[in-house]
């Protein structure tokens, strides 16, 4: 867990949307004089799925993380690589040497060996990386988790490879 980020948890629009048209639905069906049964019976059910879904996405929100420093959302990233690259790739993040980041062999296919995790603000002032290296049924830290700030960060965002 890295303390310089924080996670935060906002109210989903789309949920307050499809709740307050539930209930909207359920409330017009009683209002309506409609001799087909079946016509009620849908407005309803309708209505019921709206709010169902509505109060689902409103529970479970909206889930972003922030950089403490600036106030800046963070987008987290995965990148994975040939199993070989581990050594290759923990020397270039402890040298900042960011630039060779893109001539790494990508993993192909099921042979992704190593996961490098990545957290970049987008101000581009703040990111975070660790290596994790595959170990049958799941992946291990190989290294320690690596702040880099301002010219720093800016560079590394700069060469991650586009996924």
């Amino acid at each position: 867990m890295n303390s310089e980020i924080i996670y935060k948890k906002g109210i989903s629009l789309i949920g307050c949307i499809l709740l307050i048209a539930g209930i909207i639905i359920v409330y017009a069906q009683t209002l309506l004089d409609v001799t087909a049964t079946s016509a009620k019976l849908a407005l309803m059910l309708v209505g019921a799925v709206c709010i169902l879904v509505g109060l689902v996405k409103l529970l479970m929100g909206k889930k972003y993380i922030i950089y403490q420093g600036s106030g800046s959302k963070v987008k987290n990233m995965n990148l994975f690589f040939d199993s070989h690259e581990i050594n290759k790739l923990q020397g270039l993040l402890e040298s900042k040497q960011f630039e060779y980041l893109q001539k790494l062999k990508p993993a192909e296919g099921n042979k992704a060996g190593v996961r490098l995790d990545l957290l970049v603000s987008e101000d581009k002032k703040f990111a975070a990386a660790q290596v994790f290296q595959f170990i049958p049924f799941k992946y291990e830290p190989a290294s320690d988790l690596i702040n880099f700030y301002d010219e720093d960060a800016a560079t590394l965002s700069k060469y991650i490879p586009a996924q």
